[in-house]
């Protein structure tokens, strides 16, 4: 059948109970990114011959990954772009160094037998790349000879930089700028300096010789022109021959860390025509030879081809066939595969040749049967539609609970990776420009790739695949809602009335969405129903369903983080355009009039007025906000917020109406339940207007570094905003890379989700598109980025965390985890409600206690006269929780030990820290770790029991811990969040992804019979075993997903336990005596530690920490091991605007350097800022955005003589963290 634009064929195989499908598909083509191990720029070494040769290594790890047989590779290409250089030297020697490393010439074979043309000059340089730090070379014995013996030439520069002798000059130049190397755009001399050596002005390379030593130095941190230049030595040959280096160069960096580079290269022209070059590929027999073609180098190249630049300069190359040169690489544990690149110049030309960077792989791969592990009962299906039903979501009469992504993919792979639900968004604009200026959606022809033809066909997929929806499509944001810039036109749809000019004028002054604007604006407000009635009543071809009456939608969303009235509250509208300011001060004070009548009621009930202010002049302020609110009475408050409400939910309640009007009476959208707005951080005022719909909807990101399981259990927003009379929704979540515990949390968030009892869990996110599952294998897993932090948090090529969010979708869809039978209730009155007291939620520590071990409910009654009741009473203040939690009777956070155990009869998870063997309620056994850390699962298939008489026939397993790209290099220690992680990533790797090898041994207290299948993460069959006995070992796996396959059960036999090497042990290496010291120098310095001071060592602080009396529920163990960087870690301690945080106090070279507090409760950035203007007078710098997922950053820079703390608010989708950080 064609779907998705391939045409496949499939074999549904069913076995047992589970409905065990496999798809059979064409052979599949890849796109190998990098297909080179080097993806930069391959520049050439020209040897004594005229020949241009570059040795480059096949990318096999790549290619073994995406492959489960090694013969499985039917063809591999190369797409090569070979270009003419400008002038430049070919690099025949390079290397980069750290501080006083050396690099002997004389055992560089490339150094020896050099070919030079008469006038042509060998260059030697060696400079620091990165800003900042000085950096160079010292080479000692260094010589040019003639390989006939005609003569031998050092650098020793007296008087001139240039100097003589019978085989060549020897000369010192500048060369610039470095980041263009090998290109040589520009070159001077240097000339003798007065302060000694040699260099030139507005520079910053200088050199000196001493007749045995030359010193070629960088200035990093120089500021002049020509900063950027390198320190060069030149040799140029006064007769053509061959030539040879000798000496060695000793690399000097100002910064330990921080390399210095060394290049050793023959300069060269602009290259003439490439014109029938021949450019031949090699497979070379001896990777450490000469590289000589028929001895080092097999005499037939795998490919070959003469070069046609047509009228252009550069050619582009299509090397097929470069499979036969891969041999029996892919077969071995460490197998490799050298390519030689050979360019011959066309007789008489002169040609510098490249092949620019990102040479593109394409491998034609064998395809194997794709396994459906994971499917659901509750499918879409004609005539039957989404309900809720006592605050559960249900589909008909059957309780419906969701499993999702966000973003796209194919029904497929979504139904593959155990996911039932998908949040969607519409890709691109669901919009032309005369569409919009119409007011209706696209027109396409079904099949012509348009973006909404793209999105049909996903939905059809979708709804083949057996997927329900979360429909964000009709959320009026970004590029869903119907451009502002479409509408302005006077011959728009939404033109026309007296004050269409100064509207439209106003209109402009809009950036980005106009969402908030709609709930004051009777325009912007029609467009906002325009979009949804566009959406809901398009008519899908691939379905033949109007969108209103389509069965997989089970949750439409009106509002996406808009936060009205967190937002209008906190920062009222004063940067608003005046035009719709003024609009909402009129409703204001029309709103009044209403209620009051005149000034004398309003004077009545709030006791005053501002100076200026009238009823009748409708000059009543929109006050009070959030940071003016306390100059005001409590009944003006509780007004204020009255006004919003109304204003926010009259329209959500009329979006609501509408669109149920779209559909038949019991029919879609007519009884589709609606989310008013989703939530990203702690408030009752959004809270409030989300409970006057259908749902209570959040959202969290977790961006931590280290194991979340170490502290009580806590998951910030999420754990404090459960209704008790609506559909619970996690609208989006996730824990980011580089977090190598990221698998912990799917876990963590199955046993509070099941707890809890929500409806709907969505993980961000997936981009896969279109693309094969070995397409995916392909593909890397970023870190965060400055640009764009949330590729943190991308899915597609994560195979661990897809491992365990799959496992733990089955915790949550099949209830092996317990829903709370006796909720805490916090009910918040009308006092909390219509006021600013919970502007910043309800939530914290007791009340994330009170989550996971009792379960909690919050019950919103705007009538009662009541502030916050828990459970009918004043809340009190909780102990500091001492002890492990339990959640039900089958979840255990044992946080003390780093660990999350469940153990219910159809569920075994441990994940944290390992331990030598762990025991499970019923006998079954897990040991032979070979990691520290672990997130192993063992899960029933259809909910039965692991054992006893109604056991199950079949269980998942899955062990993994992290998977990073190759080349992955990262600062641990760095804390704060995405966008400080970004600046940590040292390296960004490449492809492939490397997964962490997972050794576990599982044992059951009975025989077992039966199979082992493991699948990679294409979900192909990689492997099947028999299981006997009672014992499954597994050494170093990297499955994605086990199935274990019971054909028998027998008798008691006792568990094997194996040694788990990987269990951090203490080890004690003599004693280290604790020391603790303070630099009394630094101790007037601000520290927002009062207790504290920036001199003091790792030990004082801790002991002060430890001992005193700042309020906290734990802080990390005393670090008694001898290394200068430490970090001490305090949980739910109280330190700024008495909200509850985490804190980290991080040592570098055991003196105190940046302490970092990450609200866990958080205060109004605007407070949080109000409060530090203050105290530390004008930020240095301060960036407010209004969009949740960008970052908010506010700087201040408090100065001492003795040194500076540099003060630093964030606030990013709802996290908020200070950092304070020593510069001296």
């Amino acid at each position: 059948m064609k779907k998705n634009g391939i045409i496949k064929s499939f074999v549904v195989c069913m076995v047992g109970v589970m409905g065990l499908q496999s798809f059979s598909e064409d052979p599949v083509k890849i796109e190998l990114n990098p297909v080179l191990k080097d993806s930069s720029e391959i520049r050439f070494t020209r040897d004594s011959k005229g020949i241009f040769k570059a040795r480059k290594d096949l990318n096999v790890a790549l290619l073994k990954r995406i492959v489960v047989k090694p013969d499985d590779v039917k063809s591999l290409d190369f797409e090569l772009n070979v270009v003419g250089l400008p002038r430049g030297f070919n690099v025949i020697a390079s290397g980069e160094n750290l501080n006083n490393e050396t690099a002997d010439f004389a055992k560089i074979p490339a150094l020896k037998g050099i070919s030079l043309s008469a006038g042509e000059s060998l260059l030697i340089t060696a400079y620091k790349k990165d800003w900042h730090w000085n950096g160079g070379a010292v080479f000692t014995g260094l010589a040019v000879s003639a390989d006939d013996g005609s003569g031998k030439m050092a650098p020793d520069f007296s008087t001139d930089a240039k100097i003589s002798g019978p085989i060549g000059d020897m000369s010192l130049a500048g060369m610039g700028d470095y980041k263009d190397f090998p290109d040589l755009p520009n070159s001077t001399p240097m000339l003798k300096s007065d302060k000694g050596g040699f260099g030139f002005k507005e520079s910053s390379v200088s050199a000196k010789s001493d007749g045995s030593n030359l010193t070629l130095h960088h200035n990093g941190r120089n500021d002049k022109d020509k900063s950027g230049w390198a320190p060069c030595l030149v040799f140029t040959a006064k007769k053509a021959g061959t030539y040879s280096m000798e000496g060695t160069a000793k690399l000097l960096s100002g910064n330990k860390d921080h390399k210095i580079t060394w290049l050793i290269g023959t300069i060269s022209e602009a290259s003439e025509s490439l014109k029938d070059s021949q450019l031949s590929i090699y497979k070379i027999l001896k990777p450490g030879g000469n590289l000589e073609i028929g001895a080092d180098v097999e005499a037939k190249p795998v490919f070959s081809t003469k070069l046609d630049t047509g009228k252009g300069k550069n050619v582009k190359v299509a090397a097929t066939g470069m499979e036969t040169a891969m041999g029996d690489s892919l077969s071995k544990d460490n197998g490799e595969c050298a390519l030689l690149f050979v360019i011959t110049p066309a007789e008489g030309k002169k040609i510098l040749p490249a092949i620019a960077k990102g040479v593109k792989g394409t491998a034609n791969v064998k395809s194997y049967p794709k396994t459906l592990l994971f499917d659901h009962e509750i499918k879409p299906r004609d005539g039957v539609y989404a309900t809720m039903k006592d605050g559960k979501l249900y589909y008909g009469d059957k309780r419906l609970k969701l499993w999702g992504m966000v973003k796209d993919g194919t029904g497929e792979r979504v139904r593959r990776l155990g996911f039932n639900c998908m949040r969607v968004w519409f890709q691109g604009s669901f919009y032309t420009p005369e569409s919009a200026k119409a007011g209706k959606a696209m027109e396409y022809v079904k099949g012509d790739g348009s973006a909404l033809d793209r999105y049909d066909r996903m939905m059809a997929d979708y709804r083949e695949n057996g997927i329900f929806v979360m429909l964000a499509t009709t959320v009026g944001s970004g590029t869903g809602q119907i451009p502002i810039a479409d509408m302005l036109s006077d011959d728009s749809w939404l033109a026309g009335g007296a004050d269409w000019p100064e509207w439209k004028k106003a209109a402009k002054e809009i950036k980005g969405s106009y969402d908030h604007y709609g709930y004051v604006d009777e325009r912007f407000w029609r467009a906002r129903l325009r979009h949804a009635e566009n959406v809901l009543t398009h008519l899908n071809p691939y379905t033949g369903k109007r969108y209103a009456e389509d069965e997989i939608i089970a949750l439409i969303e009106i509002n996406n983080e808009a936060g009205l009235a967190k937002n209008w509250i906190e920062k009222g509208f004063d940067k608003w355009p005046e035009f719709f300011r003024n609009s909402v001060q009129n409703q204001w004070n029309a709103w009044l009039e209403k209620r009051y009548k005149d000034d004398d009621g309003v004077k009545a009930a709030w006791k005053k007025l501002d100076q200026g202010e009238s009823l009748s002049g409708k000059s009543i302020k929109l006050e009070p906000v959030l940071a003016s609110h306390s100059k005001y009475p409590k009944e003006r408050q509780s007004d204020f917020t009255k006004f919003i409400y109304e204003q926010i939910d009259s329209h959500n309640q009329d979006y609501m109406k509408f669109c149920r009007s779209l559909a038949p009476k019991g029919v879609g959208v007519n009884v589709v339940p609606f989310s008013f707005d989703s939530q990203y951080r702690p408030s009752i005022p959004w809270l409030y207007t989300n409970w006057l719909g259908d749902t209570s909807t959040v959202s969290m990101y977790f961006w931590s570094t280290p194991s979340m399981l170490t502290n009580p259990p806590g998951m910030y927003v999420l754990d404090s905003h459960r209704l008790a009379d609506k559909l619970s929704v996690i609208y989006e979540n996730q824990r980011s890379r580089p977090s190598p515990y990221r698998a912990e949390y799917p876990y963590m968030l199955s046993v509070f989700t099941s707890w809890q009892d929500f409806d709907i869990v969505v993980f961000h996110g997936s981009w896969f598109g279109d693309n094969s599952d070995e397409q995916l294998l392909a593909g890397t897993v970023a870190p965060p980025t400055s640009s764009h932090f949330w590729t943190g948090v991308h899915l597609e090529n994560d195979q661990v965390m897809t491992s365990a969010i799959a496992m733990a979708g089955r915790i949550f869809l099949s209830g092996a985890v317990e829903t709370a039978p006796n909720p805490v209730t916090y009910t918040v009155g009308k006092q909390g409600i219509f006021s600013f007291d919970t502007f910043n939620g309800i939530g914290g520590k007791d009340m994330s206690y009170n989550t996971f071990s009792r379960g909690t409910r919050i019950k919103l009654e705007p009538e009662k006269d009541c502030g916050v009741l828990v459970d009918g009473k004043e809340p009190q203040p909780g102990e500091p929780v001492k002890e492990a939690v339990a959640t039900g009777k089958n979840a255990l956070w044992d946080w003390q030990n780093g660990r999350l155990i469940i153990d219910s009869p159809a569920v075994k998870v441990y994940t944290g820290k390992t331990v030598p063997s762990f025991t499970f309620k019923d006998g079954i056994t897990i040991s032979g770790f070979n990691t520290p850390f672990i997130s192993f699962a063992l899960i029933s298939a259809d909910g039965k029991p692991l054992l006893g008489a109604d056991a199950c026939k079949k269980a998942y397993v899955s062990a993994v811990l992290d998977c990073k790209n190759t080349g992955f290099e990262y600062d641990y220690s760095t804390p704060g969040g995405p966008l400080e992680q970004a600046k940590a990533v040292k390296k960004a790797g490449n492809a492939p992804v490397i997964v962490d090898k997972v050794s576990y041994t599982l044992s059951f207290p009975v025989e077992i019979n039966g199979k082992f299948t493991g699948y990679d993460f294409a979900m192909r069959q990689t492997e099947e075993s028999s299981l006997k006995g009672n014992t499954l070992r597994r050494s170093e796996q990297t499955l994605w997903m086990g199935l274990l396959e019971f054909s028998e059960r027998g008798k008691n036999m006792e568990v094997a336990v194996d040694p788990s090497p990987g269990v951090n042990a203490t080890v004690s290496t003599g004693t280290i005596k604790e020391t603790e010291t303070t630099d009394q120098k630094l101790s007037g310095i601000f520290n927002p530690l009062p207790a504290l001071s920036w001199g003091d060592n790792y030990h004082r602080a801790h002991r002060t920490l430890r001992d005193g009396t700042t309020i906290k529920t734990s802080i990390s163990p005393e670090d008694m091991a001898d290394k200068p960087d430490k970090t001490i870690t305090i949980n739910e301690a109280t330190l700024l605007l008495n909200m509850p945080s985490d804190i980290e106090v991080i040592f570098t070279q055991d003196r105190m350097s940046q302490i970092v507090v990450t609200f866990t409760q958080a205060p109004a950035f605007a407070d949080l800022i109000g409060n530090f203007k203050k105290t530390f007078g004008a930020p240095a710098s301060e960036k407010i955005v209004n969009v949740a997922s960008d970052q908010s950053e506010v700087k201040w820079l408090v100065k001492k003589n003795e040194g500076t703390v540099a003060v630093t608010a964030t606030e990013v989708q709802g996290v908020v963290r200070v950092a304070y950080s020593l510069r001296k």
